[in-house]
Formats: structure tokens, C-alpha cells, sequence
């Protein structure tokens, strides 16, 4: 588990990625500093971190499958696929969604790590991500929510004969 304090600093608890300790009973160790910028925000998968600073820059780690190699990053590594500040990110299982200041969204697996999809949804601009654990969700500045992924147990709000939705799908139209 991590924990982002109010000026930035990261605290961890458990076996931690990319600490090296041999004692996991501690309640909490410090993460050393990584980068110059601050960090505001942390996003978790089950096996790989985000991290956002407050310049805009995104840095992983954890999982880094690439094709049948398998790579594990134990350190935080700036990704360089973003085209424009990012501000906000959010992981789910083995995906992650950023969003940028300007309503785009990148999505990507962790098995792809050196380029991120753009997914754009037309006449929208994307306010705020949330993932699940396999599925995603969205909030436009027209007040509608967006869902995809995993529909196994109606999590995107389609029809249960849908088990996987590809694509972003309007579930609930101007909700306010």
C-alpha cells in the first residue's frame, strides 16, 4: 500500500516494489525521492504504480511486460508516450487511464508500455477517470458517464449478454 502525504512524500507499507528491506512488519517506511517535482497523486494496479507530479509528468513502475518478456521496472521511470501534461491517472488491474488538462485520455496495458492509445470520445471533453479492476468509467463536461471493459456482473451498465465492451459506451446521459 502506498501513501502520498500533503507536501508530496510517499510512504509505504507490505512488501513494497522497488524497496529494498528485508523487514515487512513495519508499519510504514519512507520512499525515497525519486524525482524533483513533487508528487500529487498515486494510482495502484495489482502489480504496477503511477505517479503524478505537479508539473504534469507521469512516472511507472512495477510490471513492464513487453511481448513474452517479462521485465519488472523496480524504480520510477518517467513515461515519455504523453504529448501533453497529464492531470489526472487512475490503474486498474493491469491498465491505466491518464488524463490531460486538455480532456484527452491515454489508455494502456502494462504489456504496452511504449505508446499509449488515444481515446477520444466525439464532441466530449473527459472531466474525470475512474477504473475498476477491469473495467472503466468516465465523467464528461456534458455530464454524461461513459463505461468499457469487463461486463460480466454489469459493470459497465449494458446488457449482461455484452461480457466485454471494447469501446467507451454512453450509460447515463446528462446526469445532473
Amino acid at each position: 500500500t502506498l501513501y502520498l502525504s500533503d507536501n508530496g512524500q510517499i510512504f509505504a507499507s507490505g512488501k513494497i516494489m522497488g524497496i529494498d528491506t528485508d523487514n515487512y512488519n513495519d508499519l510504514m517506511v519512507m520512499v525515497p525521492s525519486f524525482c524533483k517535482e513533487r508528487i500529487v497523486s498515486i494510482a495502484c494496479g495489482q502489480t504496477h504504480v503511477l505517479l503524478l507530479t505537479d508539473t504534469g509528468d507521469v512516472y511507472g513502475y512495477g510490471d513492464n511486460d513487453i511481448g513474452e518478456e517479462k521485465h519488472y521496472q523496480q524504480k520510477p521511470e518517467k513515461l515519455q508516450f504523453f504529448k501533453e501534461n497529464i492531470k489526472a491517472i487512475d490503474c486498474g488491474f493491469d491498465d491505466s487511464l491518464c488524463l490531460t488538462q486538455n480532456g484527452k485520455m491515454y489508455q494502456w496495458n502494462i504489456k504496452i508500455t511504449k505508446s499509449a492509445k488515444i481515446m477520444e470520445i466525439k464532441n466530449e471533453k473527459v472531466l474525470q477517470i475512474s477504473c475498476g479492476i477491469s473495467h472503466k468509467a468516465i465523467l464528461t463536461k456534458s455530464n454524461n458517464i461513459y463505461c468499457w471493459g469487463q461486463n460480466s456482473y454489469n459493470q459497465c451498465i449494458q446488457s449482461l449478454n455484452k461480457k466485454k465492451i471494447d469501446t467507451p459506451q454512453l450509460v447515463i446521459s446528462d446526469i445532473l
